[in-house]
């Protein structure tokens, strides 16, 4: 008994660490899933996600808005879809804090393996979830490697470094005031936060903007 609950709670552990959760798509001319797979969440959690998938599917405004990110406060979780292929929709769902840019290039990553190489099942399929067997392994290799940010990602450990120096730069800032020590040596301690700012903001937007 012990054994199982193990299991269960490293289960359980597993699940709610994953920040890549679910993904899915879907063909534009009949709103066909034709791949819904979710990854490290319950049965329940994928129904929810494809049930509110096929909201933003069927929305009238969606041609308006091809390309957004969605917060779905009952899952406590962010929609990315991108439907500017005109062709498929392309959905995956993660933790409120995933950057929306890893997000699309996720999906990015996902037509590029899907398009072209199932593209006359895509044109055939009848039925819902017909893709989803057949690229199950697929699916998962794929959100395993965006599960972690830092193999995928490179300004995202920069970022995590920066704000870390940052913070303690603002608390000895705030130790100092609280000491009451010299203005001078509180002025010094404000120009090193500014110049961490700026460091910053420079090493964000060389990696954003390569």
């Amino acid at each position: 008994t012990q054994s199982t609950w193990g299991k269960r709670s490293r289960t359980l552990c597993q699940m709610s660490s994953r920040k890549v959760n679910y993904c899915a798509v879907a063909r534009l001319s009949d709103k066909l899933i034709l791949i819904s797979h979710v990854f490290g969440q319950t049965k329940s959690f994928a129904a929810q996600a494809q049930a509110n998938f096929k909201k933003i599917i069927e929305a009238p405004k969606l041609k308006d808005n091809p390309k957004a990110s969605i917060m779905m406060k009952e899952l406590g979780s962010l929609f990315h879809y991108d439907a500017t292929s005109g062709t498929l929709i392309y959905l995956v769902v993660t933790v409120e804090s995933y950057p929306q840019r890893t997000a699309f290039k996720l999906i990015a990553e996902l037509e590029s393996k899907l398009f072209q190489p199932y593209k006359a099942q895509i044109i055939q399929a009848s039925t819902e979830n017909a893709l989803g067997p057949q690229l199950a392994m697929t699916l998962d290799s794929l959100c395993d490697k965006y599960d972690d940010l830092a193999k995928v990602e490179a300004t995202h450990g920069i970022i995590e470094k920066l704000d870390s120096t940052k913070k303690v730069l603002q608390d000895n800032l705030n130790k100092v005031a609280e000491r009451g020590d010299k203005l001078g040596d509180l002025q010094n301690q404000a120009g090193m936060l500014d110049c961490c700012s700026m460091f910053y903001c420079f090493f964000v937007c060389l990696f954003l903007f390569r």
